[in-house]
């Protein structure tokens, strides 16, 4: 459904400067107006306006009007908010977030989701982001082990969901995922008995999109 939105306003964008070209405006006004159409064009390609329209009782159903292909392998619920956590192909996957307004689901977009906090060690990576509205905190991870067990655990009985993307003969690897309800500064996850701080980093407006480590 979102990218149906977004084709129909460029539609209509597309038709509206057709109509300019073809009206007997003055030359500086249809330049004026064609201009205008396409920065509303852009900007409704590049934005979430998609959030405006889409409302959705369930995860399931927000997922099927947001996402155009993927099929939901778990879906982390927040307190207002959820992480679905989906499948892009073998051995791919994804994960998107829907803040929870009046009982009702909607998109968040990647690029507003920032990293506060990372662990990168080897193939290790663990980030902790954050929500832009809700504030609410979750972990996403891509972990190693060679004895292809994987256990994390934190002070908080928080529950962690594992799911094993690869296993070969001395490796497997596993996404993980966390919400975070009760995430501060000196937050620390132990994984197979080693305890990792995640601790906040200063920079507090860094994309997920643009995170880099």
């Amino acid at each position: 459904m979102a990218l149906a939105i977004k084709i129909v306003i460029i539609v209509v964008v597309i038709a509206l400067i057709i109509l300019v070209l073809r009206s007997k405006l003055k030359d500086g006004l249809r330049v004026l107006l064609i201009v205008l159409f396409i920065v509303v064009g852009v900007l409704a390609s590049l934005f979430p306006i998609e959030r405006w329209f889409i409302r959705a009782s369930t995860p399931e159903e927000a997922f099927a009007q947001t996402v155009s292909s993927g099929e939901i392998m778990d879906v982390i619920h927040g307190k207002n908010s959820c992480m679905i956590y989906y499948s892009t192909g073998e051995n791919s996957s994804s994960v998107c977030f829907f803040e929870i307004e009046n009982g009702e689901y909607r998109p968040i977009d990647m690029i507003d989701v920032n990293v506060v906090s990372a662990h990168r060690e080897d193939l290790n990576l663990i980030r902790v982001v954050q929500l832009p509205n809700t504030k609410e905190h979750y972990l996403l991870g891509i972990l190693h082990s060679p004895t292809h067990v994987l256990e994390m655990q934190d002070e908080y009985s928080t529950e962690f969901y594992i799911n094993e993307v690869y296993r070969i003969a001395n490796d497997s690897s596993y996404d993980v995922f966390a919400y975070l309800p009760e995430y501060s500064g000196d937050y620390q996850v132990a994984i197979n008995g080693a305890s990792i701080p995640l601790p906040l980093m200063l920079d507090q407006n860094l994309s997920i999109f643009n995170f880099t480590l």
